[in-house]
């Protein structure tokens, strides 16, 4: 009993430590971008907002809430503040070729998954 304790709380820990890794290392490239030290895509940063989004929705629509999905969340809604400041607060317009291509091909996967879903 103690070490299923142990166990329990020890996930909880390493959840809440994962989370704040996560957290500090986008403020850390928010801060980067506020200094203009990258010059990141708002389409790549949002394309990761939306593959993580739907990763997440779509275990937690087949498994429930769990803790895992805390860090996936942080990390979806992260990449979507990046792609947000980087296009409507910090002004980067910069998006090249291969974004379009790679956001096309998201896409044809969101499709897929919609149309071959599992059951």
């Amino acid at each position: 009993m103690i070490i299923t304790i142990f166990q329990f709380d020890l996930e909880h820990i390493i959840g809440l430590v994962s989370g704040l890794l996560i957290i500090l290392a986008q403020l850390n490239y928010l801060n980067k971008l506020r200094r203009k030290e990258v010059e990141p895509s708002p389409l790549s940063w949002g394309g990761w907002s939306i593959l993580m989004g739907t990763s997440f929705v779509s275990q937690l629509m087949s498994q429930g809430w769990s803790l895992n999905l805390f860090t996936l969340l942080l990390s979806a809604i992260g990449a979507f503040v990046i792609a947000f400041s980087a296009r409507f607060v910090f002004k980067y317009y910069s998006i090249v070729r291969e974004d379009w291509k790679y956001l096309y091909y998201g896409l044809v996967c969101i499709l897929l998954y919609a149309v071959l879903k599992d059951e």
